[in-house]
């Protein structure tokens, strides 16, 4: 294993389930921009707690610090470099979601991580004022279907390995796939990959 990442979905059978971001910033959520309480419950989740084993973070330096993207970690023109452990994370957030209809991913960032996650085509929409949450961060939305569809090129083929691998996961497991929480298999999931993936 070289990391995790957790995504928390509504508990179907309870519609007044509050995701742990709506409880840490239910006084800065900007309602104006999105409000949590006329959503399908059943269509949001949260994403958090990314993290990469020490042994495979990028300087030895950084083994005890939290997960932050820096731009050096998308590379220059003349040096390769890429954060594929934590991307790869949060394409499998998105794997997932994607699986069982779930239309908004929720998200506490830092403004560093929101700026170089858009570089890639994660586009993180901030949707109220930043809390003290190990450092300064702010409730943010990512929106599925338009991140998947809007994915930079060099995230393609990553992306559909991710996808099908989390397809052929699911398929395996069941419908009963999380069961505490309620949730059944999307009977419409969304596309393995962007219409220019297949290209």
């Amino acid at each position: 294993m070289f990391g995790c990442l957790r995504l928390i979905v509504c508990n179907q059978e309870d519609p007044h389930f509050a995701l742990p971001l709506e409880r840490s910033c239910a006084g800065t959520i900007d309602r104006s921009l999105l409000d949590l309480s006329k959503v399908d419950r059943l269509r949001i989740a949260e994403v958090s707690r990314l993290a990469v084993m020490r042994d495979y973070r990028r300087r030895k330096s950084e083994a005890d610090k939290a997960i932050e993207l820096a731009e050096s970690d998308l590379g220059s023109e003349t040096h390769s470099r890429f954060p594929f452990i934590p991307v790869g994370l949060f394409l499998a957030a998105f794997a997932m979601a994607a699986e069982v209809g779930i239309d908004q991913l929720l998200v506490l960032s830092g403004p560093r991580l929101a700026k170089h996650l858009g570089h890639i085509g994660l586009d993180i929409r901030p949707i109220g004022g930043a809390i003290g949450h190990k450092g300064v961060r702010g409730p943010s939305v990512m929106d599925t279907q338009r991140t998947i569809n809007n994915l930079h090129p060099m995230m393609h083929n990553m992306w559909k390995q991710i996808r099908a691998s989390m397809t052929e996961g699911f398929a395996a497991a069941g419908n009963d796939v999380m069961p505490w929480t309620g949730f059944r298999l999307s009977a419409q999931p969304g596309p393995v990959a962007p219409d220019q993936c297949g290209n």
